[in-house]
């Protein structure tokens, strides 16, 4: 048995059953007071949380100075008449006076010795648990605890000193500028070392006392100059904020008290407000949200190159991926979904329920035992209650199983709650894009091959008259599906004008959505269904939170958000129709001032939301919905392109407007001379709103043909503009491409490029199709709004072949993989260079490579092939023509 101090171990057991139900009260008021500065400043909802991650610190010292003496009572012994009674201790030795008997008395309640024979027929009860004798072993146990996770922060610290030492300092001068710039900015009074470790897989602070920035290696060819300040800008943050300082409080108060939930979920939470802060920070400082929320998702996929260990005491610049989609979404000024924070209410009532219980079933009074005799007879026998499983008895239709889904479809089967197939469900994959649908067969079978260039795809099962499936994101090959559709889960009500009347033959729309994810962002899901004669509706949905929405011309419109639907719900909901917004807006020219007719606002998702602009730049649109819109800017007529018909951008460039709700949408240009401003505008409507004002600059025309070596047109061929040196596309996407016609002629009309220089390539097929000649390029051109360059010519090439093998360090072959070329001149577009793929043997034939030099490089790709592993990419000089054997590329 443990010789520890009694005392002191159960004091200490009492303690911390005491902080459960403390710790239950401060987690109450940190959700209650999350709810109330749920739309203020980060800042104070960060000072919350560690507020209250004190008062639980000092809950602990105060509580054990409080608890009395008397948990220690009397011992006591249990008589034969199944009774406890004291046992009478005797003075203190050296008070005895000699005539006492100092032997313990113990009331047996009779003077002779039964007999075995006849004693009477009770049993006499082992003494009940008494938590007392257990509080050693407690008490041991929980500093098993504090040492296992106090070793892991003394890990943590030892790390980070390893990565400073093999950190090497920034040396490039324009990084270098860039911290003194930053480091000026937000006020530090001393410049933090900022280095290039390969050891870290995101950018983090490190260091107690002397706090350091190790950005990762990959970071130095991947990322931009402009990129990296934006990072430099979130990390130095976190150093004058002191973040590194209170992550190791948090640290250290997680070890100490590591058995209670509620500090790590207001520790988690504390940790998200932290990074909130810094990126509202690097945003205030002018960058522009969707840029910085795109540089997040770069710095996670380089992450996921690098094998690193988890250093608990490091900040860091991305977090982790399950917090990530939400720092984009609040980045991209997107509220955090109710179901959310729902979840996190629901965790914190859920700990009490199961922390309350503990405390009333572990440290409850020790009842009294029961003479055998006295006791029912139920009581004696323990009693087991047989329960008899039987299989589900066979529906009367066998479902055929399907055939394995091939690596880029997606297979299922789709039934209703009694196990019969449905047939004619539609299964929609990408909701917003026409063409990848199909409808389940007659045993409820479906298969369909999305257009998905990362082996995934958003995914909607639907039928009228049953509540659809969603998911998010379905990989492709993989085990076949298996749906369940049923009519339990809807939103129904009744939809009235102002007056009160019905509303008849009305559309009601149920909005899910920001959905993000790995690379997609998908803004919104609908659902839709139509009210009756009586303005009655019924609307089948997936279990999530909607935002309902109704717009019916002449009579009003109506904008319920946060409506929260579980899982077979049925749920009411009346909706109300009010007065709608006149939104109007004034287009002017950028250079004249003047007002731009033809001006296009529209959206994709509602094509009954139209605006043109009239001869004096005038647009008017009723009956819009209050709150923010995001309207997309098009031009002249509609017209079809890659499948889609809508209005595109015709002679304008770019377009802004300082009365955008989102900061990129104002006019801002980079360091670099690039100008973005080429994506939706975002305005609040409200009631009696005034005009806005939208900017506009044309475009830069560039038209001529597409020519093979040889000389000759090429129809079909794929003309693109490529963000010179950063081996990217100027969009970050494959916007701005556009087909040659059968004489091999193609216009097309780009943002101008101002003080930045690009260059356009032709490849010869579609987006990822590949026919008889390799790219061409051109080489980087200065352009101003508004002008053309004609008989811009891009010639295609010989392509060239490299063949070689693919092997790990220890020289096995690996299948699978992608390998790549890239041009060494950097005139590239990631979108159109040449790739394939490694055979069962290692072996691959990567061909339509450009002539000259070339990059040839295995999977994962980066933005600069040479900033991959050594032994993953190897240089080659190619001429016309030619195939290039031999090569061999290592991956570890």
């Amino acid at each position: 048995m443990l010789d520890w101090n009694q005392e002191f171990c159960v004091k200490l057991v009492l303690c911390f059953v005491h902080l459960l139900w403390q710790g239950l009260i401060i987690g109450a008021a940190f959700a209650i007071l999350m709810g109330v500065l749920r739309n203020r400043s980060p800042q104070s909802r960060h000072a919350c949380g560690l507020i209250c991650l004190l008062i639980f610190a000092l809950c602990v010292p105060v509580t054990y100075l409080t608890i009395s003496d008397t948990v220690f009572p009397a011992p006591e012994v249990l008589t034969a008449s199944g009774q406890t009674v004291p046992i009478v201790q005797p003075p203190a030795q050296e008070t005895l006076p000699l005539a006492i008997e100092t032997r313990p008395v113990i009331n047996t309640g009779t003077s002779e010795e039964l007999a075995p024979s006849e004693k009477p027929g009770l049993t006499v009860a082992k003494r009940p648990w008494d938590f007392r004798r257990a509080a050693p072993l407690l008490i041991a146990a929980y500093f098993v605890g504090v040492l296992f996770f106090a070793s892991r922060l003394a890990c943590g610290v030892y790390l980070s000193r390893v990565y400073r030492r093999l950190a090497t300092p920034v040396t490039q001068p324009e990084l270098i500028a860039s911290i003194e710039k930053v480091t000026r900015q937000i006020g530090l009074t001393l410049q933090p070392p900022v280095m290039w470790c390969q050891q870290v897989g995101v950018p983090s602070v490190v260091g107690i006392m002397r706090p350091a920035v190790l950005l990762p290696l990959a970071c130095l060819t991947q990322l931009k100059p402009e990129q990296l300040e934006q990072i430099l800008f979130h990390e130095l943050t976190h150093i004058r904020r002191y973040d590194h300082l209170f992550n190791l409080a948090q640290n250290t108060l997680e070890a100490v008290l590591f058995f209670h939930p509620v500090v790590w979920l207001i520790s988690k939470r504390v940790r998200l407000e932290r990074e909130f802060c810094c990126d509202a920070a690097v945003v205030a400082a002018g960058s522009h949200a969707d840029e910085y929320a795109n540089l997040l998702i770069d710095v996670a996929e380089i992450a996921k190159t690098v094998p690193t260990r988890v250093n608990p005491i490091a900040v860091s610049a991305t977090g982790r991926e399950s917090i990530l989609g939400i720092r984009i979404e609040r980045i991209m000024g997107f509220n955090r979904r109710p179901k959310d924070r729902l979840f996190e209410t629901g965790s914190l009532i859920t700990t009490a329920i199961v922390l309350g219980l503990f405390c009333l079933l572990a440290f409850q009074v020790p009842s009294i035992a029961e003479p055998a005799a006295d006791r029912p007879a139920s009581q004696e026998k323990n009693t087991v209650e047989k329960i008899a499983v039987t299989n589900a008895p066979k529906t009367e239709t066998e479902v055929e199983q399907p055939k394995p889904a091939a690596p880029d479809e997606i297979v299922g089967i789709v039934i209703d709650e009694a196990g019969k197939p449905i047939e004619g469900v539609l299964v929609d994959a990408w909701t917003w894009w026409k063409g990848t649908e199909t409808k389940t067969n007659k045993q409820g079978v479906f298969r369909l091959k999305p257009k998905s260039d990362g082996g995934r795809a958003e995914v909607r099962i639907s039928k009228p008259g049953y509540s659809p499936h969603y998911i998010f994101q379905q990989a492709c090959g993989g085990d076949i599906l298996t749906v369940m559709l049923n009519n339990k889960t809807y939103i129904e009500g009744q939809l009235f004008d102002p007056s009160g009347k019905p509303v008849p033959d009305a559309t009601v729309q149920g909005l899910q959505g920001p959905k993000q994810g790995n690379g997609v962002l998908i803004k919104e899901v609908k659902t839709a269904t139509m009210t009756d004669a009586a303005g009655r509706y019924r609307m089948y949905v997936f279990p999530d939170t909607y935002e309902m929405r109704v717009s019916v011309p002449g009579v009003g419109v109506a904008r319920v958000p946060n409506i929260v639907v579980d899982k077979n719900q049925a749920k009411s909901l009346d909706l109300q129709l009010k007065q709608g917004v006149r939104f109007e807006a004034r287009v002017i020219d950028a250079d004249t001032g003047k007002p731009v007719e033809q001006v296009v606002l529209w959206s994709w998702q509602n094509r009954s939301v139209f605006g043109k602009s009239d001869a004096d730049g005038r647009i008017v649109i009723e009956g819009m919905l209050p709150g923010e819109y995001s309207f997309q800017v098009g031009y002249g007529k509609s017209q079809k392109i890659n499948g889609v018909t809508g209005y595109f951008h015709g002679i304008l460039g770019r377009w802004w407007s300082s009365d955008a709700v989102k900061e990129w949408q104002h006019k801002t240009i980079q360091q670099n001379g690039w100008q973005r401003n080429f994506d939706d505008l975002t305005f609040d409507l409200s009631i009696g709103m005034a005009p806005v004002t939208i900017v506009v600059e044309k475009g830069v025309e560039f038209s001529g043909k597409v020519l093979d070596p040889d000389g000759n047109p090429v129809a079909g061929a794929t003309v693109a503009p490529a963000k010179s040196g950063s081996g990217n596309s100027l969009t970050g996407d494959t916007r701005y491409s556009v087909t040659t016609k059968d004489d091999g002629s193609y216009r097309v009309v780009m943002p101008a490029g101002n003080r930045f220089e690009y260059n356009l390539i032709a490849h010869d097929g579609k987006y990822q199709q590949w026919r008889n000649w390799a790219n061409g390029v051109s080489q980087p051109v200065h352009s101003s709004p508004n002008e053309k360059f004609d008989h811009f010519n891009l010639t295609l090439t010989r392509p060239c072949t490299v063949k070689g093998r693919v092997v790990s360090a220890s020289g096995r072959s690996v299948k699978g993989l992608r390998v790549g070329a890239q041009a060494a001149d950097l005139l590239v577009n990631r979108y159109y260079d040449p790739t394939t793929k490694t055979n069962a043997d290692g072996i691959f034939e990567l061909k339509f490579i450009r002539p000259g030099e070339n990059y040839i490089r295995v999977e994962p790709f980066h933005f600069i092939a040479t900033s991959g592993l050594p032994g993953t990419w190897e240089k080659v000089n190619l001429k016309s023509g030619e195939t290039y054997e031999d090569i061999e590329l290592v991956i570890e």
